[in-house]
């Protein structure tokens, strides 16, 4: 294996990004698509082994205090060898100083606490999506269910307007 990691939206194989996105469950988009979704992007980072994509990550960001990471992804091939965690490092390199926020997959949160990442309970988000998308996210653990209350201060205890 010759690994490396591009951070540059340069010669990028756009079909292999939407392959690794889609085989993820992350993102269904055609190569066009994510080609634009990455160009638009602040900061990228991509898993190279030799001239081929294997995994990448990206993040929007002002560039002085916010930043968000999205759509980290390995091929399975390459998981449990430190790759993943070289994504998310060189995407915090790249928004070094900003805030960092991301929101993942139910079953990855104990990976990205192991950076520092700790869970919010002010966070909201808005979907889009139908209901059956939405019905998804709730039931995987993405969505808190609508009305939900932490019961701890004064805000949480009233119910839902």
């Amino acid at each position: 294996m010759d690994i490396w990691i591009k951070t540059d939206k340069e010669n990028v194989d756009w079909n292999e990004v939407a392959d690794i996105l889609d085989e993820s469950q992350l993102s269904h988009y055609d190569p066009a698509t994510e080609e634009k979704i990455f160009k638009n992007s602040y900061a990228v980072a991509f898993i190279c082994d030799g001239d081929k994509i294997v995994g990448c990550g990206r993040a929007l960001s002002d560039g002085v205090c916010q930043a968000a990471i999205y759509n980290v992804a390995l091929r399975p091939a390459y998981q449990g060898n430190g790759l993943g965690r070289a994504i998310i490092e060189s995407l915090l390199e790249q928004v070094k100083g900003c805030n960092v926020i991301l929101y993942t997959h139910p079953q990855t949160l104990a990976m990205y606490e192991k950076f520092g990442f700790r869970r919010q309970k002010t966070g909201f988000a808005i979907f889009a999506g139908d209901e059956e998308q939405q019905k998804w996210l709730e039931e995987t653990g993405f969505l808190l269910p609508d009305g939900y209350r932490f019961g701890d201060n004064e805000y949480e205890r009233r119910p839902k307007e």
